[in-house]
């Protein structure tokens, strides 16, 4: 079965200014589900392709 989500959202494209690792900017995205939260955070260079990335994934409990 599908957790239904609750929540979802993201920064809006080249709005978070970034010098990580080769990043030219960051992008952040988050859904709230039923039993879990993810998180996605991305530093991207100028064309846009991914030099660094962490998803992080937790888990609720009643």
């Amino acid at each position: 079965m599908w957790d239904q989500i609750i929540f979802n959202g993201k920064t809006r494209d080249k709005s978070r200014t970034s010098s990580l690792r080769g990043a030219s900017y960051a992008h952040s995205e988050v859904e709230i589900l039923e039993e879990k939260i993810i998180l996605w955070d991305r530093g991207l260079n100028d064309e846009g392709n991914s030099v660094e990335q962490k998803k992080m994934v937790t888990f609720l409990r009643n």
